[in-house]
């Protein structure tokens, strides 16, 4: 038995070996730059030189500094060797000397590796004398190197600050461990879950089946387990705060996994009387292994800049997946006395790094790259076609895993029929497309045509854009509530979930466009133009009567409502909205003559909280005291008035915080976007 570990075993130590060897040739100096110099954004100055520094025992840029009120200065280096490139580089050494603590106070610095494909930046912590950090270069991102920049940024300070700082920067190989060092953790927890899974498999032929014994108390069962979790949980967290570069390969991970089992087997003997099955020693050595091992510093939602970044997950995440792990495994087996089931298990830990996998439609590069070697360059000519492919793809892999996956934790069968997967390659192509259709209606040829035409054309693409986002959105979560009632996906529900999404979604572009580009072709309209420059009160009474139903009828559509506009037909018959849609028009209308968004943001807000009181309170008071009068109703409890206010104010206030005078051109510019064409969209 031993035999069999020996050799992963040896692997390992070899490849441990191997990583601490760094070879000369393959590290690259900043200072091996062509051109470098000092930048600056608003008033500042400075003077970079090269300079021998003693501490670090080479050369390193020093840079000679002054920074006035809201300004920003750096350094920035091209002209790299060719050398300078994905296939000898793959890692930064980033190292800053601060040689004032007081500059410490001042200043923040970062790096910026800029290629022609985007930019990766590189914050550092800075404390006295030289700080350093490694990160890997993300060559997916940024594709070709093109700059190289040190900024430095002032920290709340309204006057002039000075000082010198020390920059220094290698571009090195990482080894073979450094690379892969997440999978090659994975794999180290599958080897100890094998081997822990197979000696428990052995123990149980030697001592046989049943040996299910008395519970222990619960009260204490609940207490240890308790705190094993939270230390568990905290030193996944606390691991995933170190630079994996710098931290190297530890083992912490592995006594995570360890730790994983032991609160698995206290559980299920203290609430079961039971021990526990290979099986559940490999899941819970696995689960709780492979957590501690992606633990990381990623932010939540990156793209992935490389394959083996897909198995890396924010520490929080990690963190907290491990304690819906832990807490859904106590809970099936206090009521069920059973453990919790491997597929449970694999939909729980496996939801984030499906959702890394779904983000690796972010990065063009790696699919392209990917597709291109898979296909020997043959599609390295049509890097759309490439990217579209590399996109479907990985879409259809999302869709079809969610589907197969929660079919088979509800019914313990994946779905088999055709209908189903090809509705899961239709919404993955419709919601990849998705953006070349909106870029169609954005082209300088809709441009050219005529004004209501192009609006036409424009609002046609937008729904057929959105027709795919939205019923990717309806199928996952129409799965993910169908499952939580324990219904597994079918066809008939899959394509109902799609159509129905991409029903409502073409719906709501519609009524959205079509509402902004009439409301735009009104207001440039030269007639009323005039009207509402002569008449600026009256225009806003009139027009928040008229939206005001209407806001209403959009703010009230969800699932399972009334159609639309039989909806909206019914607030246009109730003559209190046209009430309270005037009060607010007229609060607008005031607002713009008089200027108010100028005015400080308490001002703002009382304005706007005064507007809302007499929307809701003034005009439902008033609406009661005429039905009363005319003997068809009466003056409500003094409670529904309090609900009443109290939204009111906080509508008003909430719309005069947020329209000051720094968001109203954004709004307005928002507007423009959305009603403007020529204007495709910015790439990824």
């Amino acid at each position: 038995m031993s035999k069999r570990f020996i050799f992963p075993i040896l692997i390992i130590l070899s490849l441990i070996s191997f990583s601490s060897i760094e070879a000369a040739e393959d590290r690259f100096s900043i200072l091996q730059a062509g051109e470098k110099g000092f930048f600056n954004m608003g008033p500042a100055v400075g003077d970079v030189t090269p300079e021998n520094d003693e501490d670090a025992n080479k050369d390193v840029l020093k840079f000679d500094y002054s920074i006035f009120n809201g300004s920003i200065v750096g350094v920035w280096t091209k002209s790299f060797p060719s050398n300078f490139a994905a296939d000898m580089v793959d890692a930064v050494k980033f190292g800053v000397k601060v040689p004032d603590p007081e500059q410490l106070r001042q200043v923040s610095v970062k790096l910026e590796i800029k290629g022609e494909s985007g930019v990766q930046v590189v914050p550092i912590h800075l404390e006295s004398g030289w700080n350093y950090l490694r990160a890997p270069v993300e060559w997916n991102k940024i594709g070709k190197l093109k700059e190289i920049v040190y900024v430095v940024s002032p920290m709340y300070s309204d006057k002039k600050i000075g000082g010198i700082l020390y920059f220094d920067l290698d571009l090195y190989k990482l080894t073979f461990l450094e690379k892969y060092l997440i999978p090659i953790k994975a794999g180290m927890v599958l080897i100890l879950g094998l081997f822990l899974a197979l000696m428990a498999a052995l123990l149980s032929m030697v001592l046989g089946k049943n040996r299910a014994g008395k519970p222990f108390n619960r009260d204490i069962t609940y207490g240890i387990a308790c705190v094993l979790i939270v230390a568990v949980t905290l030193g996944i967290y606390s691991m995933g705060e170190m630079n994996p570069l710098d931290a190297g390969l530890n083992f912490g991970f592995l006594a995570v996994a360890a730790a994983g089992l032991l609160i698995a087997g206290l559980l299920k003997r203290g609430l079961t009387g039971k021990h526990l099955t290979a099986g559940e020693v490999l899941q819970n050595v696995l689960f709780a292994g492979l957590l501690a091992a992606s633990s990381g510093t990623l932010v939540m939602f990156q793209v992935p800049s490389s394959w083996p970044q897909l198995l890396v997950l924010n520490n929080f995440i990690a963190a907290l997946v491990f304690i819906i792990y832990q807490v859904s495994n106590t809970c099936s087996m206090a009521k069920s006395n059973r453990h919790l089931k491997p597929i449970s298990g694999i939909l729980i830990v496996g939801i984030p790094y499906l959702v890394n996998w779904l983000l690796l439609v972010g990065n063009a590069n790696i699919l392209q790259s990917t597709l291109n070697g898979m296909t020997a360059q043959a599609l390295s000519a049509w890097p759309i076609i490439s990217d579209t492919i590399g996109r479907i793809i990985v879409v259809l892999v999302f869709n079809e895993a969610m589907i197969n996956g929660i079919s088979f934790a509800t019914s313990g069968r994946l779905v088999r029929t055709l209908k189903a997967h090809l509705f899961a390659f239709f919404v993955s192509l419709s919601v990849v497309v998705a953006p070349l259709i909106a870029d169609m209606g954005s082209s300088q040829a809709v441009a050219s045509l005529p004004v209501v035409l192009g609006a036409i054309i424009s609002i046609i693409t937008a729904m057929l854009s959105y027709a795919g986002l939205w019923g990717q959105v309806y199928l996952i979560t129409g799965m993910i509530l169908d499952g939580v009632k324990r219904i597994a996906p079918s066809q008939e529900s899959i394509s109902k979930n799609v159509l129905t999404g991409m029903k409502k979604g073409m719906a709501y572009v519609a009524l959205l466009l079509g509402l902004l580009y009439a409301a735009v072709a009104l207001i440039n309209y030269p007639l009323t133009n005039n009207i509402m420059r002569a008449f600026p009160i009256i225009t806003g009474i009139l027009a928040g009567a008229l939206i005001f139903p209407l806001a209403k009828t959009i703010i009230e559509t969800f699932d399972g409502t009334l159609p639309f506009f039989e909806r909206a037909r019914y607030s246009y018959k109730d003559g209190t909205l046209y009430a309270r849609g005037a009060i607010f028009g007229f609060g607008f209308a005031y607002a713009i003559v008089q200027k108010i968004y100028l005015q400080s943001m308490s001002q703002r807000i009382v304005f706007g909280l005064l507007v809302g009181l007499a929307a809701s309170l003034g005009v439902s008071l008033l609406r009661d005291i005429l039905y009363a009068i005319k003997g068809q109703g009466r003056v409500q409890s003094w409670r529904m008035y309090v609900v009443d206010s109290l939204l009111g104010a906080f509508v008003g206030s909430a719309l005069a915080f947020y329209l000051d005078a720094s968001q109203i051109p954004v709004v307005l510019e928002k507007i423009k976007q959305y009603t403007s064409m020529a204007s495709p969209r910015e790439s990824t």
